[in-house]
């Protein structure tokens, strides 16, 4: 996620590759991004 111009939160997955055997997702699923982005907001209404 960037504030600012800063990144203060990156989603990245271990073992990153094309045409991945598995499912891709983990870190960076959208319900874990949707998680954080609520999370971030509520820190910034703060």
């Amino acid at each position: 996620m960037i504030n600012n111009g800063v990144v203060e939160q990156w989603f990245e997955e271990d073992g990153f590759s094309d045409n991945c055997e598995t499912g891709p997702y983990g870190v960076s699923s959208p319900q874990n991004v949707l998680e954080a982005l609520k999370a971030f907001q509520t820190e910034a209404a703060a």
